[in-house]
This record gives structure tokens, sequence and C-alpha cells, in this order.
């Protein structure tokens, strides 16, 4: 009763090596669908992560995406989630640069025509 489908695919092209693998698995009624992206170009490595998981009727979606160049870390996180009407976005960011690290949190809830917005910055 799993179904999994596996997908890699190497391009390169004028310097930029791009690898993409799609996953897409079926089990127990649970639908998850993965997609990694690796991109390098000009000494900048950017790695994008996208999960989609299916369970129940809620509806999960997180994206990860990671930059690296001149020394400077950046990772963003998306992670949407949908439940019973309710609607969760969380978004963080992370920058290191210059052994300076900034954290900044973006939280919004909708439920019931009621939104609420969380913001959160470390620097």
């Amino acid at each position: 009763g799993v179904m999994v489908v596996t997908s890699v695919s190497i391009g390169i092209s004028e310097g930029v090596m791009v690898v993409t693998s799609v996953s897409i698995g079926i089990y127990e009624g649970v639908m998850v669908v993965t997609s990694v992206s690796i991109g390098i170009y000009e000494g900048v490595m950017v790695v994008t992560s996208v999960s989609i998981g299916i369970s129940e009727g809620v509806m999960v979606v997180t994206s990860v995406s990671i930059g690296i160049s001149e020394g400077v870390m950046v990772v963003t996180s998306v992670s949407i989630g949908i439940s019973e009407g309710v609607m969760v976005v969380t978004y963080v960011s992370i920058g290191i640069s210059e052994g300076v690290m900034v954290v900044t949190s973006v939280s919004i809830w909708i439920s019931e025509g009621v939104m609420v917005v969380t913001i959160v910055s470390i620097g």
C-alpha cells in the first residue's frame, strides 16, 4: 500500500549546477510530496526544500530555503498549516553575518475571523 515515485534531474549549464529531486509517497491515506532543489552558481549555494503533507483533512506546507554567499548564511523557513478552518502561518528568518546573528519570527493565526500577528526580532 506504499507508492513511491522518485525523480532525480541534474543539469549543468554555464557553470550552474542544479539538482532537482521529487519524491511522492502514499501510505495509509497520507500523501507526502517532497521536492529538493540544489543550485550552485558563482560560489553561492542555495538549497530549497518543499514538503507537502495531506492527512485527515490537514494540509501542511513546509518550505525551507538556505543560501550561503560571501560568508553570509541565511535560513528562511515558512510553515503553513490548515486544520479545522484554522490557518497558521509561521515565518522564521535567520541571518548570520560577521558574527552577528539576527532572528526574525513572524506568526499569523487566523481563526473565526480573528487575526493575530506576532513579530519577534532578535539582533
